[in-house]
């Protein structure tokens, strides 16, 4: 009787044993078919977002249709980029550029960048060897860098542009992402876009501001967006900022000259300025070096003498702290006085950085087009790419005056002096003092001539002021303005303006008319 007992229990055992165990398996089973079900989901979707070859079909098996089913080989898939009319002006201008100047105008309106700058791009690639055709590629390398231009200058699809150039999409689109953007990064970015790296650099970025009432600038910094579409959705709180719509924010830093020297990486649309500033490294660590703290400038005091400072600053708007570093208008600059006055002049220099967004943007309208790429790199690399471009058109494209204009400006009044010469040496500085009346040329009625004294240039003990606190330097600048100023009026007979060009034009315009 206990032995039957026993056998019974030990069967009620194995039969549960049994059941827990094709229970598991059961789920087991079931797990892993789901798991490979969405693994296989998330293939097929990663793959379309990525426009790899599964993009044309997610389906097992799936085989592309030629264009050209009649034609042999490779004929039947290509789209016979020799009858474009963007490869007859290639071979055109690459045969003879000189002989052919509204294929010239036209290029450069078309790609944004010039046939001399392409030229230059075209040939350096070729030299790369992940870029060097091989002998069996049929698509020139020329017709493709071309097509990324244009994509860049406007933004159309590469569907779009598959029917101009008569490449197909697909390529475009690969040889954009994949080797166009990586290549610019990689060999132009840190060559092209860059801070001062040596005295003189820095000098000549800083005489930019100082001509303009900030001796010590270094540059302009604000933050421009980009819209931006391939986020994920549970991200949208935090990409949707100040716009209205999904953005990526750049904090980006400009000479007088609208010439970009720094672009921070991508930060969420909603992202403040002040914190885009944090991992800003043209601030926090450039900025910091021997070479900007150590570089020296002069400010007038109450004086009217030039007082020795040391350590460069940025100007920007009220969004981005108390750093002394980043110098902006006053909060609360009153309703009238210097104070108002020079926060008012901040705001209209420091519009530098925000002329250079608007003319990067309606020079690449593809920052204007809502960026669906599912990753942030790749549209940081493209805005790098477009500030690449931008820099290389300013450092080809520049123009400067013909003659100066202070130059014109005196030999005018030389000349009007000596028509009515009575007696005085003009090489006297008494000469000098009523060429106003002379020649008849508005000055501000009133206004002081402070002459500088050369001797003064030391003012403060032999080495250098250093203002730790922003507004220590703020109210420096408001009386270094004030006096600039009428220093200003006394040299050239008119005020300071926010670019030397623009006082150039004015003291052309003033010569022409004597």
């Amino acid at each position: 009787m206990v032995a039957h007992v026993r056998d019974e229990r030990t069967r009620r055992k194995q039969k549960v044993i049994i059941g827990a165990l094709v229970t598991l398996i059961l789920a087991s089973a079931a797990t892993y078919v789901v798991l490979v079900m969405e693994m296989e989901d998330r293939r097929a979707r990663v793959a379309r977002l990525r426009g790899r070859p599964s993009a044309y079909g997610s389906t097992e098996g799936f085989k592309r249709t030629p264009r050209w089913p009649d034609k042999e080989r490779n004929n039947k898939w290509l789209l016979g980029y020799e009858e474009s009319s963007w490869w007859q002006i290639i071979s055109r201008l690459t045969a003879s550029a000189d002989e052919h100047p509204q294929l010239l105008k036209q290029f450069k309106a078309k790609t944004r960048v010039g046939w001399p700058i392409f030229q230059q791009l075209l040939l350096d690639m070729s030299r790369d060897t992940t870029l060097r055709e091989r002998p069996d590629v049929s698509i020139p390398l020329s017709m493709k860098l071309c097509a990324s231009l244009r994509h860049l200058a406007t933004g159309s699809s590469f569907d779009s542009m598959e029917d101009a150039f008569r490449i197909s999409a697909q390529v475009l689109r690969r040889f954009f992402w994949d080797k166009f953007i990586p290549w610019m990064i990689a060999n132009k970015y840190s060559e092209v876009v860059r801070a001062p790296r040596t005295f003189d650099e820095l000098a000549h970025v800083v005489g930019e501001f100082e001509a303009a009432g900030f001796p010590g600038c270094a540059g302009s910094v604000d933050g421009t967006h980009v819209a931006w579409v391939g986020f994920r959705a549970g991200d949208r709180a935090d990409m949707t900022g100040k716009e209205g719509y999904p953005t990526l924010v750049f904090g980006v830093t400009v000479d007088h000259s609208y010439r970009i020297m720094h672009i921070t990486r991508a930060h969420p649309g909603a992202t403040n300025d002040n914190v885009v500033m944090l991992e800003d490294e043209f601030h926090q660590t450039t900025m910091h070096s021997d070479l900007y703290k150590n570089f020296e400038f002069t400010l007038y005091d109450e004086d009217s003498r030039k007082v020795r400072h040391r350590g460069v600053y940025s100007i920007c708007d009220g969004g981005y702290g108390d750093s002394r570093n980043l110098v902006s208008a006053f909060r609360n600059a009153g309703v009238v006085g210097p104070k108002l006055d020079w926060s008012r002049w901040v705001g209209s220099v420091r519009k530098d950085v925000e002329c250079t967004f608007g003319v990067l943007k309606q020079r690449f309208r593809i920052l204007y087009t809502r960026i669906a790429r599912r990753k942030a790199n790749d549209v940081e690399n493209m805005f790098k790419v477009c500030a690449i471009l931008h820099n290389l058109i300013l450092e080809r494209e520049r123009v400067q005056p013909s003659a100066d204009g202070y130059a014109q400006y005196v030999n005018a009044l030389q000349r009007d002096i000596a028509e009515n010469d009575d007696g005085a040496d003009l090489h006297e500085p008494a000469a000098y003092a009523n060429l106003s009346a002379a020649g008849d040329i508005a000055r501000c009625e009133g206004a002081e001539h402070p002459q500088p004294d050369p001797a003064l240039d030391c003012v403060g003990g032999a080495s250098p002021l250093v203002l730790r606190k922003k507004r220590a330097l703020q109210d420096a600048l408001v009386v270094h303005l004030e006096h600039y100023r009428k220093v200003h009026r006394a040299e050239y007979g008119v005020d300071v303006f926010v670019y030397t060009s623009s006082r150039e034009n004015a003291l052309r315009r003033m010569a022409d008319r004597m």
